[in-house]
């Protein structure tokens, strides 16, 4: 290749790259206009319903089960595990060492971080989705690892693995699907109360 067809090949490189930036740039801005409109009712649409509204459609949301996460935990206990569910809840009981950002606050909140952090998202129970809910937000700005415990607090509670708080919300202690009815926290709450 000659010096022209090597200096056209790399302008066209950097024209792709630039492009590519302003797109990134005004995705990112269309994704935190919409993220914002929907914020209010985060806890209440479902899964499906986001990514829809969001105009994505990701893959299946990767999990991971309450073993392999204390093992994780244990081996790492930097570990990002981010409890999405309202503040209330997370102070009732948590997964020790897991930090708390609401589904309505994940997106302003974590915003400045390095997008490949490897973070585990988890919420109440295996039939609550604000979980699947914090991974479509996350994945939508570009994080690239993030895993959902699915079986939550309840299950981690369950299993007496280690966890802070009273734990006096009464699903806790139950067998049953049951949610704080104080608190909307998941569609499929909304769902058995209608």
């Amino acid at each position: 290749m000659n010096l022209i067809g090597r200096h056209a090949t790399t302008y066209s490189a950097l024209l792709f790259t630039l492009t590519a930036l302003s797109l990134s740039a005004i995705d990112e801005q269309a994704f935190f206009e919409k993220e914002k409109e929907v914020r209010p009712d985060l806890y209440k649409i479902s899964a499906p319903d986001l990514q829809n509204f969001l105009e994505v459609q990701l893959k299946e949301v990767p999990i991971i089960c309450a073993e392999d996460l204390k093992t994780a935990m244990e081996a790492n206990p930097d570990l990002c595990v981010i409890n999405v569910l309202p503040a209330s809840i997370h102070i009732d009981c948590h997964i020790t060492g897991s930090m708390n950002v609401p589904l309505k606050e994940l997106a302003e909140s974590v915003a400045s971080w390095n997008r490949d952090k490897k973070i585990i998202v988890y919420c109440a129970l295996y039939e609550c989705d604000a979980g699947e809910k914090a991974y479509i937000l996350l994945s939508c700005m570009g994080f690239t690892s993030v895993t959902d415990y699915s079986g939550g607090i309840k299950e981690w509670y369950q299993l007496d693995y280690p966890t802070q708080g009273p734990a006096t919300y009464s699903f806790l202690h139950s067998k049953a699907f049951m949610l704080p009815e104080d608190l909307i926290i998941c569609s499929q709450q909304l769902k058995k109360i209608s």
